[in-house]
């Protein structure tokens, strides 16, 4: 079973409060970024490639629940729930120094450079970060 993952059946998020563990195994369900970015800071889910899953996730609810007349207006509402959820996550890392910011910002200039073009993108958070190679300056 995966910690984090789509139930397409129900057009939610769904992951394992890991809070809980070992005593009990409960899916909490998500249908709103926001409750997303909650569960992020409260540790919900805990890991970077977990944690960077349920804020690309958190990313497409907030696209779901857009009700953007156009483009602009879809690109505002994803700024603006991309800054929730990266400002969600419980890391001392500032988000220059971030993979899981950068790849979510690069993810975010993509859609808007793509102007009125279809366009079809794939970002993976599998490996937000190396977990051996601390960046500049903390192994300074």
């Amino acid at each position: 079973m995966r910690t984090v993952f789509w139930d397409y059946e129900r057009q939610s998020l769904k992951m394992i409060d890991q809070r809980l563990l070992p005593m009990q195994m409960i899916i909490a369900e998500f249908t709103d970024y926001r409750a997303v970015a909650r569960a992020i800071t409260e540790m919900y889910v805990r890991g970077a490639p977990a944690i960077g899953a349920a804020a690309a996730f958190g990313l497409a609810l907030a696209a779901h629940q857009s009700t953007a007349p156009g483009r602009e207006q879809l690109l505002a509402d994803l700024d603006s729930a991309a800054a929730t959820l990266n400002a969600a996550r419980p890391t001392a890392i500032p988000d220059e120094l971030s993979e899981t910011a950068y790849t979510t910002n690069k993810a975010m200039d993509f859609i808007r450079e793509a102007g009125d073009q279809p366009w079809c993108l794939h970002v993976s958070y599998i490996k937000p970060h190396w977990p051996y190679i601390v960046p500049a300056p903390y192994h300074d």
